[in-house]
Parts: C-alpha cells; sequence; structure tokens
C-alpha cells in the first residue's frame, strides 16, 4: 500500500464518519447499539438509544495492531485529528491478531467508550491475505458475541482466505474492488448495508398498495382543492391524492423508494402562474428528500428533488412555502429536519431554507 493508497483509506473513514456522524436514526422498538471496526485502517460506531447516536473508533494494523483512537476520542472531538496524524505501518498483514485485540479492548469495553450490549459491526479493509493463522478461535468468539462482519478486498487476486472472516452469507458482506478508488463506489452501499443491519429498516411493510395508505396523514388547500398524501401507497413510497369531477387522481413520484414516506409533509406554491406542490419524504434513503411536483395541463410531474445530507434527520418531516411580498409567487421553501443532530454542539434539529428561482416552476413553451 502506497502513502496515497493509505491516504485514501482515511478519506473514505472521514467518509462515513461525516455521513453517519452527528446524526441519529430513528426505530419503531427496542433498544439497540451499533459498533463498526474498520482495519487496515479500521473504525468503529456506537449507536445509542431509540435515537441512535453514531460514535466511532479507528484501529491500523500490520505486524502489530494499534488503536488509532477509541469512541471515547470521537465523543470528546478528538477522533479526526488523530486520524489525519497517524501514520502507515509498512509491514506485515496480521489480520487475526488484530481481530484479537479488538475484541480484547474495543468491542464491549466501557473503558474505550463502547456500549454494553451494542449492536456490534466489523468492517475489514485489507489489500492482503492475512500473515498470520487464527488463534484460539477468534472468529468463533465473533460469532458467539453476534459480531457482524464486512470485509473490503482491494487488489487482491483470490479472496479464498479472507472470505472466513467475513459473515454469512458471504455475497453480502464481502467486497471486492481492484484499487483503492473503488473505494468511493461502494461507500452508498455499504453505509446503507449499515443502517440496514442497525435495524432501522427491520420492519418493512412488504409489497402493500393502498392496504394502510393513511390518507390524511397531512394535508394542503390550493385554489379550492383538498390535497390528501397517502405516506403508505405501495409499500410506503407515497403519492399524493387530487379530486376532481370524475375521479380522484394520484400523483406519485416513479423513482420514490419503498419506505420512504412521501407525503409525511406537504405545502403548496405557485412560481410563474404555475401551480407547484412540495412533499416530504423523510425516509428516502434514511436521509430524507422533498420532492417538487408541478402541472402542465391535467399532468403532474416532479420538477426537482431536494435531498437531506444527514443520516436519520428526517429531512422533510415538516415544510412551508413563504410568499413574503404577497405576490401570489412563492419565494421559500422551509424544510425542517427534526432529527438533524450535533452531540458535540448538544444541538438537535435544523430548518433549511431554500430560495426560489425562476426555473422552478418554469414552463417550457
Amino acid at each position: 500500500m502506497t502513502e496515497e493508497e493509505f491516504k485514501k483509506n482515511k478519506d473514505f473513514i472521514k467518509s462515513i464518519m461525516d455521513s453517519l456522524s452527528n446524526t441519529t436514526i430513528k426505530v419503531t422498538e427496542g433498544r439497540q447499539h451499533l459498533q463498526i471496526y474498520l482495519h487496515q485502517p479500521i473504525f468503529m460506531i456506537n449507536v445509542d438509544g431509540l435515537s441512535f447516536i453514531f460514535q466511532f473508533a479507528a484501529v491500523q494494523f500490520s505486524l502489530k495492531p494499534r488503536i488509532v483512537f477509541d469512541f471515547n476520542d470521537h465523543v470528546a472531538g478528538r477522533a479526526l485529528e488523530k486520524l489525519i496524524k497517524e501514520e502507515h505501518m509498512k509491514s506485515l498483514t496480521n489480520t487475526y491478531r488484530a481481530l484479537q485485540l479488538i475484541l480484547d479492548n474495543l468491542f464491549g469495553k466501557e473503558s474505550a467508550g463502547a456500549t454494553p450490549g451494542a449492536t456490534q459491526v466489523l468492517v475489514l479493509i485489507t489489500d492482503g491475505e492475512p500473515s498470520d493463522t487464527q488463534k484460539d478461535g477468534v472468529l468463533t468468539k465473533y460469532d458467539q458475541k453476534n459480531i457482524i462482519r464486512f470485509v473490503i478486498g482491494v487488489k487482491i487476486n483470490s479472496m479464498d482466505k479472507i472470505k472466513p472472516i467475513a459473515s454469512e452469507p458471504k455475497d453480502k458482506y464481502v467486497f471486492k474492488i481492484e484499487d483503492y478508488k473503488g473505494l468511493d463506489g461502494i461507500f452508498k452501499t455499504l453505509k446503507n448495508k449499515i443502517i440496514i443491519v442497525e435495524g432501522s429498516k427491520v420492519a418493512l411493510a412488504g409489497n402493500l398498495t393502498n392496504e394502510m395508505s393513511q390518507t390524511g396523514f397531512s394535508a394542503a388547500y390550493y385554489k379550492n382543492t383538498l390535497i390528501p398524501p397517502s405516506p403508505e401507497p405501495k409499500s410506503w413510497r407515497g403519492s399524493l391524492k387530487e379530486p376532481d369531477l370524475q375521479h380522484e387522481k394520484q400523483i406519485l413520484d416513479p423513482d420514490m423508494e419503498m419506505d420512504s414516506y412521501m407525503g409525511f409533509s406537504l405545502s403548496t406554491g405557485e412560481r410563474n402562474g404555475v401551480p407547484l406542490y412540495f412533499s416530504g419524504a423523510p425516509r428516502f434513503q434514511h436521509t430524507g428528500q422533498v420532492v417538487i411536483f408541478t402541472r402542465t395541463g391535467r399532468h403532474w410531474t416532479v420538477q426537482q428533488r431536494l435531498e437531506g445530507t444527514k443520516v436519520g434527520s428526517y429531512f422533510g418531516a415538516e415544510i412551508c412555502t413563504v410568499d413574503i411580498d404577497s405576490d401570489d409567487s412563492t419565494d421559500f421553501l422551509l424544510v425542517g429536519a427534526p432529527m438533524f443532530y450535533q452531540p458535540l454542539q448538544k444541538t438537535e434539529g435544523k430548518v433549511y431554507v431554500y430560495a426560489l428561482t425562476n426555473k422552478v416552476g418554469h414552463r417550457d413553451t
């Protein structure tokens, strides 16, 4: 591994930390925690409480393993500085020795800032086969402790010697990439798998259509028309409903994903004489989304999408349109993210303010 490749490892860890830390995830039941450990280098995450708070720790291994920072460092705000200063260890790849170090010093260790009873996840990044062999049944111990293991192999021709480290089924927990640039490509996939492990999508509704539509969960009124959203239709993708004289028209986003809850919030507006519907989908890809619909004739289409950035923030849970100068043209869109959380600053909740331009609601001629 070159110094540049080692830096890409650090950048990958920082990206995961930026994406998952300082956020919360709501779950429907139970108290769960998450810890994640990345190897060569390694990082860890704690998630605490019904609104999960992610915390991280990291380890690098070579001839000997070394703790880069633990959960206490992350909570105290020292983690990133320690990660940046960490020097590359250039020697053997004693993988199993590192796995034992984690069991002895990090997983479940309150002295390191870990939370007893947490869901534990290990992510191993390596560009070489283990130089050592398994001792004292270390993988059996991981199984007994229900520790979930992801393995990312970089530039390795055969994954046979590192696959046993991963959890079952192997095809879900093993990644193979050709170079360290590939870490960027698997970032989103790995992040989503981590979130699924954590439990925010444990209770999927299955392939429901309108059985639990929850029509009227929120509603908006636009020019003598009541628009009642329904967060549930099509397996919680959500929809809007617009009654007319003959029948009730359903407004859908064809690209909306399952369990997104579009219709959780709704507001209406107008720009350049074109009507606009703004609908929040706070569970879209766990970061949230607001969809802007515009009407041409009798048909509604997606004009634009606004994306949340923090996992579990519930971006789009509440939205509000504002006409500052009362000229019947919407000037601003306010988007609430009530679960946005920053533990170091001890702040919770965030409101995003978007200024609408003439391009929003623009009608092609």
